[in-house]
C-alpha cells in the first residue's frame, strides 16, 4: 500500500520547508488551523487551507470565548487517488467548536486506487477542542483509509464525535464499498490512551454478520476526554444516549478507558437516529461533562 507524503508537521525542528502549490490540486490536499488567544477572544491565528479545503468565516456564537468553524470540502467528495491531510492546533485557554459542512461521499475507485484521509489534532493544556462530524459515506466501488490522532495534553479538553454510514441505503446500497480501514489514536503526554482499528471489507468478513453490523446501517464513535471522575460519568453517560423510548433504533456502550477519558461507540438504524445520537451526545458534552449550557451552533 502506497505511505502517506510526507507531511512538514513530520520534519525535525528547524527543518527548512518549501511551501508551493500543489501539482494535484483537488486531488492532493492539506488544512493547517492554528487557534489561540487574544483578549479573552477565540481566534484563528494561522490558517492555510489547499484544494479542497478551504477556511470560511469564524462564527461566535455563544460568545467570544467559544470559536465555530464549519469545515468545508469544495469537491465532490474523495476519489481513488486522493490524499488528504488535515492538522488542528488549539492553544492554551482557545475553545473551539468544529462541525462539518455534509457529510463526506467517498465515491468508487478506479484501478484499485484508495482514497486516504488523514486528521491530526493537538490540544495544549487548558485548550478545549470540540469536533461534531457528520458520517463518511463510502459507495459501492469505494476504498477509504482514515486516520485520526488526537494528542491532549493533560489539562486539555477533547469532545469528538463522528461516523460512518453503510452507503446510499435508499438505493439499497448497502456496505457494498470496496474496503474501507480506519485508525483512531488518542494519545496524552507521548503516552498512547486509546487506539482502534477497523477493517472491513476484501479479506474480512461482511459487514452485515449479526456479530458485526447486523441489519444497523450507521456507526457511529464519541470521545469524551479531560474529563475529572469520567469512570463514575460514564455509566450515566451511557444511560442518557441510549436508554429511552427509541433505544431499539440505537444500540451503544460507553466505556472509561482512563480515569479521565470516555470512549462510546453506537449503532444506528437511520440517519434519524444518527442526527439525535450527535445532538445528545453534544447536550451531554455542555450540560453533563462541562457543567454548563449548550451553547447555539452557526447553523
Amino acid at each position: 500500500m502506497p505511505q502517506w507524503p510526507e507531511s512538514p508537521e513530520s520534519l525535525p525542528a528547524g527543518h527548512p520547508v518549501a511551501t508551493v502549490p500543489t501539482a494535484r490540486p483537488g486531488r492532493t490536499g492539506r488544512l493547517r488551523l492554528l487557534f489561540t488567544v487574544k483578549d479573552g477572544r477565540t481566534v484563528l491565528t494561522d490558517g492555510y487551507a489547499e484544494p479542497p479545503f478551504a477556511i470560511g468565516r469564524v462564527f461566535y456564537p455563544a460568545g467570544p470565548a467559544l470559536a465555530h468553524l464549519i469545515l468545508v470540502q469544495t469537491t465532490a467528495g474523495l476519489f481513488g487517488g486522493d490524499v488528504l491531510s488535515a492538522t488542528i492546533d488549539v492553544e492554551p485557554g482557545a475553545r473551539v467548536v468544529l462541525t462539518s459542512q455534509a457529510a463526506q461521499k467517498v465515491h468508487p475507485s478506479a484501478e484499485g486506487e484508495w482514497a486516504r484521509q488523514q486528521w491530526h489534532a493537538r490540544v495544549a493544556a487548558g485548550g478545549e477542542l470540540h469536533g461534531y462530524l457528520e458520517p463518511i459515506i463510502p459507495f459501492a466501488g469505494a476504498r477509504l483509509d482514515q486516520r485520526t490522532r488526537f494528542e491532549v495534553a493533560r489539562g486539555a479538553h477533547l469532545f469528538w464525535a463522528d461516523g460512518l454510514m453503510a452507503g446510499r441505503v435508499r438505493r439499497e446500497e448497502r456496505w457494498q464499498f470496496v474496503a474501507l480501514r480506519t485508525e483512531t489514536a488518542l494519545v496524552r503526554d507521548e503516552q498512547l490512551a486509546f487506539l482502534d482499528r477497523a477493517s472491513i471489507g476484501e479479506d474480512h468478513a461482511a459487514a452485515d454478520k449479526p456479530w458485526a453490523m447486523d441489519s444497523y446501517v450507521y456507526l457511529g464513535t464519541q470521545i469524551a476526554c479531560g474529563v475529572p471522575g469520567a469512570r463514575d460519568k460514564g455509566e450515566a453517560l451511557q444511560a442518557s444516549l441510549f436508554d429511552g423510548e427509541r433505544a431499539d433504533d440505537v444500540r451503544g456502550a460507553v466505556d472509561a478507558v482512563e480515569d479521565d477519558v470516555l470512549v462510546g461507540r453506537a449503532l444506528m438504524s437511520d440517519g434519524v437516529s444518527f442526527g439525535r445520537l450527535q445532538r445528545a451526545w453534544r447536550r451531554a458534552v455542555f450540560e453533563d461533562l462541562l457543567g454548563e449550557p449548550e451553547p447555539p451552533l452557526r447553523p
